[in-house]
C-alpha cells in the first residue's frame, strides 16, 4: 500500500516537472517572438522616420531637346514683283483677295470713271443672288486670310516688340477693309460677261500679267531686283528701315488717280534675302552651298541656297535664294534671322546631372554570353589547383560597348591586375591583363527607386546643359526620371 502511494507520488512530481519544462519551453519561444516583432516594429518606424525627415531627391525627365548654336542678322526680303498701276481715274473694284494665287490673264480689278460699272456689276450679283447662280459671299478666302492674320498676332505677339501690337491692328484692320472692298465670284466668265457688256473701255480692265500671288501693299521697294541688287542698295534700305516708311494700301483707297498703283504681282517661284555677315559666319559659310536659318518671331526653321556671297571694302554680304514659304513674308520686307551653325538634338540634361564612375577596359571578344547573361573566363593561379592554374567564369554587367572594347565596373572578382583568357575566331587563344580604369560620364536613373547608374554620350553642351544621344545601349532612354543633382547620390543608394 506503502509502495503504491510512492509510486503515485513520484509519477505526480514527474508530470509537474515535465509541465514546468513545457512551461518554460512556451515562455522562451513567447519571448523570443516578442524580441523578433520588437525588432521588426522598430526597423519600420526607423524607415518612416528616415524616409520623413530625410532630404527628398530632384530629379528631371529625361525628353527630347536641342542646343542650336546660331548668330542673328537683319535683312532684306527681295521678290520678284510687278506693279500694275492705273490708266484712268476712278472708283476701283476688286475681285481677288490679298494673298490669292492667280494665274496669268486673271481679272483682278477694274477702274469705274462714271459709276456705271459699279452699277452694272452691283445688279448683277443681286440678281446671281436671287437666282443662285453663284455663290456670292464674304468669301472662305477672305475669311481664312483674317484668320491666319489673328493667329499670327497671338501665336507671335511675346517674340516680337511692343510695337508689332500697333502695327498689327492696323494691318488687321486694314484686312477687314481689304476683304469688304473685294468683290468675289465664283464664275470668272460672270465678271468678263458684266465687264463685256458694260461701258468699260480695255484700259478700265486690268488682268494678271503673270502667274502669282496678288498684294495691294505697296512700302516703295518694289523695285529692288535680284539682279541688279549692291550692298550699297542693302545699306540704304537698312538704314531707312527706322524711318517713317508709309504702307500704301490700294483697297483702302476711295478713288484712284491715274498711274497710281493698284495691285502687285509677287511671283512665288524664287524670293531672297539679303543681310550684311561677319567674319565667323563667312568663315563657316566658304565651303557650304547652303545655309540654314531661324526666324524667331514665327518660329520658323527653313533652309536656302547660298545665291552669292559679296566682299565690299571691309564689309562682307550674303544673299540667299528661297523657293517655298513666300506667303508666310508676302507683308514683310525686312527681317531678322538667325544663321544657324550647328543644330545638336537629343535627350537635353541638366549639367549638375552628369557624374564620372571609374570602368574596368576589357576587349570585346573577352565576352562570352551564357544563358543571357555575359561573362568572362578568368585565370586562378594557385598551388592547390591540378596544374597550377584553372579558368573561373565571372558574371558581369556592361555599362558601354565601343566597336573593340567594353566596359564593366570594378568588383572584388575582377579588379585592376586580373588576367582574362578568351579564343578568337581563328581558334587563337588570348590572355590579356586588365591594366586600367578609365572615367565615363553617366547619371543617376531612379525609376526603381534606387540610384543606378546609366552611361551618356555627350553631343553638344551649354553651361547648364547637355545635349545626349538618345541611341546609346546600355545607356539613358527618353522619359527615364535623373536625378537632378548627382554630387549627392551614391550608386545603389535607396531613392526617397
Amino acid at each position: 500500500m506503502k509502495k503504491e502511494n510512492g509510486n503515485r507520488y513520484i509519477e505526480k512530481e514527474k508530470k509537474a516537472i515535465k509541465e514546468k519544462k513545457t512551461m518554460n519551453k512556451a515562455n522562451k519561444h513567447i519571448n523570443l517572438g516578442l524580441i523578433v516583432y520588437f525588432l521588426i516594429f522598430a526597423y519600420l518606424v526607423f524607415c518612416v522616420l528616415n524616409f520623413s525627415f530625410s532630404e527628398k531627391t530632384n530629379y528631371t525627365m529625361a525628353e527630347p531637346g536641342s542646343i542650336i548654336e546660331s548668330e542673328l542678322f537683319s535683312g532684306i526680303i527681295i521678290k520678284d514683283e510687278t506693279i500694275v498701276s492705273s490708266k484712268t481715274e476712278g472708283a476701283a473694284n476688286y475681285f481677288v483677295p490679298e494673298g490669292e494665287k492667280v494665274k496669268k490673264g486673271t481679272l483682278i480689278s477694274c477702274v469705274d470713271n462714271n459709276g456705271e460699272i459699279t452699277a452694272a456689276i452691283n445688279a448683277k450679283l443681286q440678281e446671281a443672288k436671287t437666282l443662285q447662280l453663284s455663290d456670292v459671299n464674304f468669301s472662305l478666302n477672305n475669311y481664312k486670310y483674317l484668320q491666319d492674320k489673328l493667329k499670327n498676332y497671338v501665336l507671335y505677339k511675346h517674340s516680337r516688340p511692343f510695337e508689332y501690337t500697333y502695327s498689327a491692328k492696323a494691318d488687321i484692320e486694314r484686312a477687314v477693309l481689304d476683304a469688304s472692298n473685294t468683290v468675289l465670284l465664283q464664275d470668272d466668265q460672270i465678271l468678263r460677261k458684266i465687264l463685256s457688256n458694260s461701258v468699260a473701255q480695255d484700259e478700265n480692265i486690268h488682268y494678271a500679267t503673270k502667274s502669282g500671288v496678288v498684294s495691294y501693299q505697296f512700302d516703295g521697294f518694289e523695285g529692288m531686283k535680284i539682279e541688279s541688287f549692291t550692298p550699297e542698295s542693302l545699306d540704304q534700305a537698312i538704314s531707312s528701315k527706322n524711318e517713317d516708311n508709309t504702307i500704301v494700301d490700294a483697297l483702302g483707297a476711295l478713288s484712284i488717280t491715274k498711274d497710281a498703283p493698284l495691285f502687285k504681282i509677287v511671283s512665288n517661284y524664287k524670293w531672297y534675302l539679303a543681310a550684311e555677315i561677319n567674319d565667323i559666319c563667312e568663315k563657316y559659310l566658304e565651303d557650304e552651298s547652303h545655309a540654314t536659318i531661324y526666324i524667331n518671331f514665327n518660329d520658323m526653321k527653313m533652309q536656302g541656297k547660298i545665291h552669292e556671297i559679296i566682299n565690299k571694302d571691309t564689309k562682307t554680304y550674303i544673299v540667299l535664294e528661297f523657293d517655298r514659304y513666300l506667303n508666310e513674308y508676302l507683308d514683310d520686307r525686312f527681317l531678322d534671322f538667325s544663321i544657324i551653325y550647328s543644330n545638336s538634338e537629343g535627350i537635353k540634361i541638366p549639367s549638375s546631372a552628369i557624374t564620372n564612375k571609374d570602368f574596368l577596359k576589357i576587349p570585346l571578344e573577352a565576352l562570352v554570353n551564357s544563358n543571357q547573361r555575359y561573362e568572362v573566363k578568368k585565370k586562378i593561379v594557385g598551388d592547390d589547383i591540378v596544374g597550377g592554374e584553372s579558368l573561373e567564369g565571372v558574371t558581369i554587367p556592361i555599362y558601354k560597348i565601343s566597336e573593340r572594347d567594353a566596359y564593366i565596373p570594378k568588383s572584388d572578382k575582377l579588379k585592376v591586375g586580373d588576367e582574362i583568357v578568351y579564343v578568337l575566331e581563328d581558334g587563337k587563344n588570348v590572355e590579356y591583363k586588365i591594366t586600367e580604369m578609365l572615367p565615363i560620364e553617366g547619371v543617376y536613373v531612379i525609376n526603381k527607386g534606387y540610384a543606378a547608374f546609366k552611361f551618356i554620350e555627350v553631343i553638344s553642351y551649354t553651361q547648364d546643359y547637355k545635349i545626349v544621344k538618345d541611341t546609346t545601349g546600355f545607356g539613358v532612354n527618353q522619359y527615364d526620371r535623373i536625378a537632378t543633382d548627382a554630387s549627392i547620390l551614391k550608386e545603389n543608394q535607396i531613392i526617397n
